[in-house]
């Protein structure tokens, strides 16, 4: 009897374990089918999630019938994956780590929550692609037109953005350690106020035309020189924020809370300023500048 309590509190732990740190609990290693082995299973509907179907062609249609199947941490190589897609299947939470998908990807396609690390992806045009909680450490997308492309809470550290279109992309709650933006614009891409931090932290100061409404930079330790013409910053709050020759030409600053802001030397040439809170700003605007 004791062992099976015993047993009993071991799966209870393991099980809120996994809810409550699933970072934690490493994936199955996955199981290398055979040609035989992926028949029998498609034929009884069996799941081919956590298996290994690389060195499988993929020789008739009967292959790509895999609507609805369930991809979590299958092995596919960049021809499969590439042929399943163009069938319209969603390869959610499949594993592509390291492969090539260079000029290859389609528009639209659903890689929620797949695994590309290290993959490469540049020179593609993956427009409203689908990505979001997906693992892409190190994966390289310089060159690629990422517009409408939904990055929300995925891993993005060190991935390589160099030259790519980043129009009205979504990163909400993403991971951008180590991310490259060099010679990438950021116009009408969604960034948090951390995520801007960040990213000045390490030497990016071009937001220009960014996404960057309601953005809480309250007590930012300072952002002078920053790039934020023609951004969005409505009801964006920059208490306290230092903002010495920052860029503010034509942004949208409505409802933006600017009290303790250091504003000196910052240009505000045809921005938007309705409804900005507080008190001194309309003083600083006037002495420590011209031109607004």
């Amino acid at each position: 009897m004791l062992r099976f309590y015993s047993r009993y509190f071991l799966l209870l732990v393991s099980f809120f374990r996994a809810i409550l740190f699933p970072q934690t609990c490493a994936l199955a290693a996955p199981v290398e089918l055979t040609r035989s082995q992926l028949d029998f299973r498609l034929q009884y509907h069996q799941t081919i999630s956590d298996t290994d179907l690389r060195e499988l062609p993929f020789e008739n249609r009967e292959d790509l019938a895999l609507v609805d199947r369930d991809f979590t941490n299958t092995m596919l190589n960049s021809s499969q994956a590439v042929a399943l897609i163009r069938e319209g299947v969603d390869l959610s939470g499949a594993n592509l780590e390291g492969q090539d998908f260079t000029s290859s990807l389609e528009e639209s396609c659903d890689l929620q929550g797949a695994r590309l690390a290290g993959a490469n992806l540049c020179n593609t045009r993956l427009c409203c692609a689908k990505l979001q909680r997906g693992y892409l450490e190190d994966a390289q997308f310089r060159g690629s037109d990422l517009t409408r492309v939904n990055f929300a809470h995925a891993d993005l550290k060190g991935v390589d953005f160099t030259g790519a279109i980043l129009k009205d992309t979504h990163f909400h709650g993403a991971d951008i350690a180590g991310v490259i933006f060099n010679q990438t614009s950021l116009a009408d891409t969604q960034l948090s106020g951390r995520q801007v931090r960040k990213l000045y932290a390490r030497g990016h100061r071009n937001f220009a035309g960014a996404n960057l409404t309601a953005i809480d930079l309250k007590d930012t330790p300072g952002l002078t020189g920053i790039n934020f013409a023609r951004a969005n910053l409505t009801r964006a709050d920059l208490t306290g924020v230092d903002l010495t020759n920052a860029d503010l030409r034509y942004a949208n600053l409505t409802k933006a809370i600017l009290r303790d802001t250091t504003l000196k030397g910052a240009k505000f040439k045809g921005a938007r300023l309705r409804g900005v809170k507080g008190l001194a700003w309309r003083i600083k605007l006037l002495t420590a500048f011209s031109g607004f």
